[in-house]
């Protein structure tokens, strides 16, 4: 499968619980090798819109094919494509690692021990796969649910977020872990959270959720661009913003000051040397010219209206 073609596609999924509509026509593609975050507050629909990509719960509308096949036509065909942790792995705690995955083994087809050994080393717990899971922490639980879902060789791996009870230095180990997952094995992996700086940090494009509905999907690269602010300041400031209107939108938001009094504009993509070059003939000082793009929570909290995120 080629890079232009996409590995899962989610196509108007939606879900009616009574005559209460709970997610409406949500929509995107997944690409071979990129990460993609789910990024919406806790109770925005993350959960139940992978439970009806991986087919535990039946959508009320929409289509989900994941490797060319109908995850409600061709079921079984289209879970051989897939991986998942859907909020928590379940491990049987009184048996090691090892053996958690040979139970894994028999309920898959053609999974053979070499593969196994190669999981087990994929997701650094060579060391510790003979130990009780009992013993193990939160985020070695996370890596030996990833061995399990990587077991049947997936091209999309599911993961509802992973990043959940780990501690800081947990987190960043899991974010590198899933990085490679995607660089070196060319996985593509899904991943939800409500956790801004990690998806900004992780993940190729985002989805945007709130309320059972995706507000936006793109590169975050992109995403971020779009809300860019350039912060001017320059004297005599009345001149300054008169010419400066000519160029781009000026808007009505406050920064912090420095010496001289700010004037902010839209980052419109517009050459902003002829800008200052107009300003400069007209004997205008720029004493700053600063291209600020907003972290991913602050673009969240403006398509959100401010709905809370943590």
């Amino acid at each position: 499968m080629d890079s232009e073609t996409p590995v899962m596609s989610v196509k108007n999924l939606s879900k009616t619980i009574g005559k209460a509509p709970i997610i409406h026509n949500i929509s995107f593609d997944l690409y071979p090798g990129e990460v993609f975050g789910f990024l919406g507050p806790n109770g925005s629909g993350k959960t139940t819109t992978i439970r009806m990509i991986v087919g535990l719960i039946r959508p009320t509308e929409g289509v989900v094919t994941i490797g060319g096949y109908d995850v409600q036509k061709q079921f079984v065909k289209a879970m051989r494509h897939i991986g998942s942790i859907v909020e928590n792995p379940e491990m049987y705690d009184y048996l090691s690692g090892w053996e958690n995955l040979k139970q894994f083994q028999r309920m898959v087809p053609g999974v053979t021990e070499k593969r196994m050994h190669e999981v087990i080393e994929l997701v650094g717990m060579k060391n510790r796969v003979h130990d009780p899971v009992k013993t193990y922490s939160l985020g070695m639980r996370q890596r030996l649910g990833i061995a399990q879902a990587l077991l049947n060789r997936p091209k999309v791996l599911i993961l509802d977020e992973p990043a959940n009870g780990l501690d800081p230095k947990g987190i960043r180990e899991m974010r590198q872990f899933i990085r490679r997952l995607a660089e070196e094995e060319g996985l593509s992996v899904l991943v939800s959270s409500h956790l801004l700086s990690e998806i900004q940090l992780m993940c190729d494009r985002v989805a945007i959720i709130s309320k059972g509905a995706v507000l936006a999907v793109d590169r975050v690269d992109e995403l971020l661009a779009e809300q860019g602010r350039v912060i001017w300041e320059a004297s005599p400031v009345d001149e300054a913003r008169a010419i400066i209107q000519e160029h781009l939108e000026v808007l009505d938001e406050e920064v912090a000051a420095g010496e001289h009094e700010p004037i902010v504009t839209m980052d419109d993509g517009t050459d902003l040397a002829e800008v200052n070059e107009a300003l400069v003939k007209a004997g205008v000082r720029v004493h700053r010219m600063e291209r600020h793009l907003p972290a991913l929570e602050d673009l969240f909290l403006d398509m959100t209206g401010g709905e809370s995120i943590d």
